[in-house]
């Protein structure tokens, strides 16, 4: 079992938060592998830039992806966040609690789409 140790815990998404792949610019994009299989992506790095600043003031970092581990482990590593990330995991399928998760997790937060929809 592992423990973050650690009661401010933040989640991070892989895809259209970390990573983009409905962007304009082949230039500014990078490949990234899993299992043989590239996928041209471009960083987000107004979502990155807020990891590293959560990350500075205390908070705890889990990345997680639909895609799986493996896909959120090779776009950490890709971008070089590995020092400010402390759990990669698979998304949940499913949670039991008797709480609804917006209870506990407020709001969302998802910068990269409200500043496209601005």
């Amino acid at each position: 079992m592992r423990t973050i140790l650690n009661d401010q815990v933040i989640y991070f998404d892989v895809d259209q938060t970390l990573v983009d792949h409905l962007y304009q610019s082949p230039e500014e994009s990078m490949e990234i592998g899993v299992d043989g299989i590239l996928t041209s992506v471009k960083p987000i790095q107004m979502n990155i830039d807020m990891m590293k600043l959560l990350k500075s003031q205390g908070m705890a970092i889990v990345v997680w992806s639909q895609g799986g581990y493996r896909w959120a482990e090779a776009v950490v590593k890709a971008l070089g966040l590995e020092s400010y990330v402390d759990l990669v995991i698979t998304k949940p399928k499913m949670y039991f609690d008797d709480l609804d998760c917006r209870s506990f997790m407020g709001e969302r937060k998802f910068g990269f789409r409200e500043k496209m929809e601005k």
